[in-house]
């Protein structure tokens, strides 16, 4: 298969087979990816958002948000200090998790790279 439930293609697009590298709705996030995150993949608006902020103050701190919140996923942070030839590695010791409604919110208190880079690994079960 595509990786991608059977279900979930007959709910959102009538049929199964779809191509799971195709972005439906034109966000940028692919089919495979809004299954996995659990979002539509017919509205442009279900999108998943990871922000990165300073804190005033903290200069060797960052916050994450990130959102929406999808039931049965696992979300594990993660950082790279090198895009070209780095590697993922697990975000550990921050602090955290707020949860406000379906948003996530960690502190990573060790954002002392000059270049640190961040996503969030989202997976089923």
């Amino acid at each position: 298969g595509n990786g991608i439930n059977d279900d979930w293609e007959v709910q959102y697009f009538g049929h199964i087979g779809i191509d799971p590298n195709a972005d439906a709705d034109g966000t940028g996030q692919k089919n495979l990816f809004k299954y996995v995150a659990g979002l539509d993949p017919t509205n442009p608006t279900s999108v998943f958002l990871l922000q990165i902020n300073s804190i005033t103050n903290q200069p060797t701190q960052d916050k994450l948000l990130f959102n929406p919140l999808a039931s049965g996923r696992t979300y594990k942070p993660q950082f790279n200090t090198n895009l070209v030839n780095g590697t993922w590695l697990p975000l550990t010791g921050y602090l955290g998790p707020v949860t406000n409604g379906n948003q996530i919110t960690i502190t990573d208190p060790n954002a002392t790279q000059p270049n640190k880079f961040y996503r969030i690994d989202i997976s089923l079960p």
